[in-house]
């Protein structure tokens, strides 16, 4: 594609392994085997060899062996003296009782109990620190906090242990801030890294000017336009394991939320439904449903028929041997999965991770107190990611809560027979877009109505703010139109914020829902409750398939659509609030006034898009008295109690303080009175970012005031493929999809 130069660029890889330095685990193990290794440091809790490593290295029995040899010599020489010992186990007792191991760790993980010192480690953002990014860039690590718990970082303990000996820094100090300066001071040294370093004139200067700027010049890498080696690929190893004939290729791959189990006492992790599967709490055996077929698999919603978004899904459970060792793991068939193959999540079932992690109530498939299973001990260090491996059924079932077990977007009416479709995804490829520009914006249930639906959705203020609206449309509301309600706003003041969302873009990965957790202190509510449809996100990813019919894996296409609170001007949730909980602001959104809340649930019986989460209970999440989470929370969110229905806000606090600071700012003469004929807007486009705006790693969110037709979420809304979900339902919702336009190679293989 000739790609490289422009949008790709090489460089040489990041250090990862310092030759001569450092040795691989497997001859670690082997040496503290063979007594050979004095001092063992286990630095970080993102360093867990006793769970993580293959099972032919076996770094918890190498633990295990010293200290039931140490036991037993120990012992021999309590009943029968000293002497009683010969020179071997003299020298071997010796070994043992001055071999050091030290762990640093937030906590004694599975690598932490085995280790005789725990030394409890400061969080990142708690010390000073240098660390490079994934292109050998290097930041400024700054703290936010000091340590909450008297912890230390890497660089601490270091210095600590090296004090006084000949590796230690001449006259370094113990100030994790002052050795981190003290190795930029030394220019020479850095060059020999970063070539393109320059020693600074001043070096506080360039000091203050990397922590302000967060990273430090000179050490981005040096571009490599030497090109790809015409062999380049001789070296590649072949793809795919030899798997015989009754077997199936086990692969093993990092989970998309616990990744390789570090964040395994994470509850917004846990809880957190993964993209394709949409299972929460838990990990399983992924195969395809042609595979599923074949063991003779089914998953059924026993308690709700199916709906499955309430999902108690119960599946069978499986029985896998890799290389003569057996587990147990729910069995869950995944659309596009590849047949013949089964994959699961690396990062569950780990008996040290924390409460979180830990459920005595709650046993996995094996009947272990953990959350999902551990697939670690069935890794060797040959076959890491992919090994051959039998599976049978058995006679167990086990339940999954899947916060979204269906995938088709149409479905069959039972009384009419009739197949119902919204295409709440609508999508296309580059040449139909072409062919009819306005595809997307025709409702599949009401197409003879298209001109005025669309026309009826909410349009950047260009098109004037009820152009085009049907006069014989009664509003849904109680209230005014959102400038009436307070007249007396400069023109300034007139706002209508709106969100679009690019579905073309988004890749399902989840970033924003978690970043809605956080920004507005949604609690986590456990394993039990989301299999009763009780989650509290405000913002849910819907996971649909297409070509599933067939059981053909290349057929299959995913699509993903963000959900929340569309913000709809004739909101039907409000006119049944008998308390008035829910009401429209000056500038259009929905609010919703907690403490007026009594709970009756009317809003969100009356609400088509299903975006409203009520507290059944006071979630773990809010408790109010541990100190450490009232840390964790947002000061600008109230925390809920129980009886209260919420959902999303549009950020409503991030949009206050951003009104608040520019109201200061035009009192006090630093910004100018805006004019309105000339499309100037006191609060410019892109200063205020969504929590989930902020965090999509694929910009798929854009948020801002229709009133400014300059805007991005303008220009968006002007888009052909902009489309109102539900419109059809006369909700004129402010938030607006774009439907997934495609352009595939067509000289791509199928299935690439």
């Amino acid at each position: 594609l000739d790609n490289v130069g422009k949008t790709v660029k090489l460089s040489a890889a990041v250090e990862g392994q310092v030759i001569g330095k450092m040795s691989d685990l497997k001859t670690l193990a082997a040496e503290m085997t063979a007594k050979t290794v004095d001092v063992l440091l286990v630095l970080g809790g993102c360093t867990n060899p006793a769970y993580t490593a293959p099972a032919d290295i076996n770094f918890t029995g190498v633990f295990q062996k010293n200290a039931e040899e140490k036991a037993r010599l120990s012992k021999k020489i309590a009943e029968t003296g000293s002497d009683s010992l010969n020179a071997e186990e003299k020298r071997a007792l010796a070994y043992l009782n001055a071999f050091l191991t030290v762990h640093l760790g937030s906590h004694q993980d599975e690598t932490g109990v085995l280790c005789e010192w725990h030394v409890n480690e400061a969080h990142y953002l708690e010390t000073w620190g240098d660390i490079r990014g994934h292109d050998g860039t290097v930041m400024i690590q700054q703290p936010l906090i000091a340590p909450l718990h008297g912890g230390r970082s890497a660089i601490e303990l270091l210095v600590t242990l090296l004090k006084g000996s000949d590796a230690a820094l001449p006259g370094a100090p113990r100030d994790p801030l002052e050795v981190v300066k003290a190795t930029w001071a030394n220019a020479d040294e850095v060059k020999k890294t970063f070539p393109n370093f320059q020693k600074p004139a001043v070096f506080e200067t360039f000091w203050q000017g990397s922590v302000r700027a967060g990273v430090v010049a000179g050490t981005a890498p040096v571009e490599d336009k030497s090109g790809l080696a015409a062999n380049w690929s001789a070296d590649l190893a072949a793809g795919g394991v030899a798997v015989g004939k009754d077997d199936y290729e086990l692969n093993f791959r990092a989970c998309p939320a616990l990744f390789d189990g570090r964040f395994a006492n994470n509850p917004w992790l846990q809880e957190l439904p993964k993209p394709l599967t949409k299972i929460s709490w838990d990990n399983a055996a992924f195969l395809s449903p042609a595979t599923g077929v074949k063991l003779g698999l089914t998953t059924r919603y026993p308690w709700n028929s199916g709906a499955g978004e309430h999902g108690k899904a119960e599946v069978n459970v499986i029985e896998l041997e890799v290389g003569g060792k057996k587990f147990k793991a729910p069995a869950w068939m995944l659309p596009g999965h590849a047949d013949g193959a089964i994959t699961v999540h690396l990062g569950h079932g780990r008996a040290r991770a924390g409460r979180v992690a830990t459920t005595p109530d709650e046993p996995n498939a094996d009947g272990q107190p953990v959350r999902g299973f551990d697939a670690y001990p069935f890794r060797t260090t040959a076959a890491p990611w992919a090994a051959p491996a039998k599976a049978a059924k058995t006679g167990a079932t086990y339940f999954l809560a899947c916060t979204q077990g269906h995938w088709a977007m149409a479905e069959k009416d039972p009384i009419s027979g009739k197949m119902l479709d919204r295409k709440p995804v609508r999508r296309g490829d580059l040449a139909e877009l072409k062919r009819v520009p306005g595809f997307a914006k025709i409702p599949p249930m009401a197409a003879g109505e298209t001109e005025l639906i669309n026309d009826n959705v909410p349009h950047p203020k260009k098109h004037g703010h009820d152009s085009g609206h049907d006069e014989r449309l009664v509003p849904l509301n109680m209230y005014q139109p959102a400038e009436g309600l307070v007249p007396d706003l400069r023109e300034s003041q007139r706002r209508r914020w709106a969100m679009a969302i690019d579905l073309s873009a988004c890749t399902g990965c989840s970033a924003c829902v978690v970043a809605c957790q956080s920004e507005n202190n949604i609690p986590t509510v456990g394993k039990n409750q989301v299999t009763k449809g009780r989650e509290m996100y405000w913002i849910s990813i819907d996971r649909y398939y297409e070509g599933v019919e067939g059981n053909d894996p290349n057929a299959v296409t995913a699509y993903f659509q963000p959900r929340m609170c569309v913000q709809c001007e004739n909101a039907p949730c409000e006119i049944v609030c008998p308390v008035g909980a829910t009401v429209h602001s000056a500038d259009g959104l929905n609010d919703m006034t907690y403490n007026r809340c009594v709970g009756t649930r009317y809003c969100s019986n009356n609400c088509p898009y299903k975006v409203r989460r009520f507290n059944f209970l006071t979630f773990k999440g809010n408790d109010w008295d541990t100190d450490t989470l009232k840390l964790g929370r947002n000061p600008d969110v109230s925390v809920r109690s129980r009886g209260v229905m919420e959902k999303c806000t549009f950020c409503v606090q991030r949009i206050r303080g951003a009104e608040i600071v520019a109201e200061r700012e035009l009192a006090r003469g630093v910004r100018k009175e805006p004019d309105p004929a000339k499309g100037e807007t006191l609060i410019k486009d892109g200063e205020i970012l969504t929590a989930c705006q902020a965090a999509c790693p694929s910009a798929a969110i854009v948020f801002g005031d229709m009133n400014d037709d300059t805007a991005a979420v303008s220009r968006w809304k002007n888009e052909p493929t902009t489309y109102g979900l539900l419109a059809e339902l006369n909700t004129r919702p402010r938030l607006t999809h774009m439907a997934v336009i495609r352009n595939p190679n067509t000289a791509m293989p199928k299935g690439a």
